[in-house]
C-alpha cells in the first residue's frame, strides 16, 4: 500500500531549528511531503463529507476577519463521518505520528501526542484570512497539510504584516508552526494569513495538540 507521506523530505533538525528559534518568525514548509495518490484519496473524502463543515464566525472578538468552513473530529461523533474519511484521516496521523515522535524529541516536547485533527474548506471567492496566531491553548506544534488550492500562505510578526514571508502551500506541501511548549513561550506564537479571494477551492488538514481545557470544551458543544 502507498505511503501517505514523503518523510524522508523533513529534515527534523531544520524543522526545530526553523520553527523554535525565536529570532526567526516560527514557520516553514516543505513542498510534495503528501503522495498524489495521499492528495487524492483525502480530497475526495472530504469533498464526500462538505454537509458536515461548518461557517466560522466571519469576524472575532479579536477583529480577525476570516471566511472559511471547518470540520474538527473532536466536535462531531466518529459515527456521522463517512468511513473513507475516517480511514484516509486515521492513516495519514498514524504516519504523521511517526514525524511527530522524531521532532518532539528533538524539540523537547513535554507532551509527544496530538489530540486535534481539523479541516478546513474555502471555497471559490471566500475571504482567506487576516493576520492571526493561534489558540493559546495550543501547545507545542501546529502542522497543515495542503490538500488543493494555490492561495497564497504567509507568516509575520504582527496584524500590520511586518516582515511578512510567504511559505510554499501548494498542494502536497506540509507547513510546520510554532505553538508553545512552555508559557513563556506565549508571545513568540507566530502570525500567519490566507490571502484570498480564493480563486480555486483550497482544503488543508491541521494537526496539534490542545489543552485537556480546551479539548473538554469542545466536547460539551457536540
Amino acid at each position: 500500500m502507498e505511503r501517505y507521506i514523503h518523510s524522508e523530505k523533513i529534515d527534523v533538525e531544520k524543522v526545530v531549528d526553523e520553527v523554535f528559534n525565536f529570532s526567526r518568525l516560527g514557520g516553514v514548509s516543505i513542498s510534495n511531503v503528501l503522495t498524489l495518490g495521499a492528495r487524492e484519496e483525502l480530497l475526495a473524502a472530504m469533498r464526500e463529507s462538505q454537509n458536515l463543515f461548518k461557517d466560522v464566525e466571519r469576524e472575532t472578538k479579536s477583529g480577525v476577519i476570516q471566511e472559511m468552513k471547518t470540520l474538527y473530529l473532536e466536535r462531531v461523533v466518529e459515527e456521522e463521518l463517512p468511513a473513507t474519511l475516517t480511514q484516509c484521516l486515521r492513516k495519514l496521523t498514524a504516519e504523521y505520528n511517526e514525524v511527530y515522535q522524531r521532532i518532539a524529541e528533538a524539540a523537547h516536547f513535554t507532551v509527544r501526542t496530538f489530540n486535534s485533527v481539523g479541516m478546513h474548506w474555502y471555497p471559490v471567492g471566500f475571504a482567506g484570512i487576516t493576520p492571526h496566531q493561534d489558540y493559546a491553548a495550543d501547545s507545542n506544534l501546529i502542522t497543515s497539510f495542503v490538500i488543493a488550492g494555490n492561495a497564497p500562505f504567509f507568516i509575520c510578526r504582527d496584524r500590520q504584516k511586518t516582515d511578512a514571508i510567504q511559505l510554499d502551500a501548494e498542494p502536497g506541501a506540509i507547513i510546520f508552526m510554532r505553538a508553545t511548549r512552555y508559557h513563556h513561550e506565549q508571545p513568540y506564537r507566530p502570525f500567519h494569513y490566507l490571502l484570498g479571494p480564493m480563486e480555486v477551492e483550497r482544503y488543508s488538514i491541521l494537526v496539534r495538540n490542545r489543552t485537556e481545557a480546551k479539548m473538554d470544551q469542545l466536547k460539551t458543544e457536540l
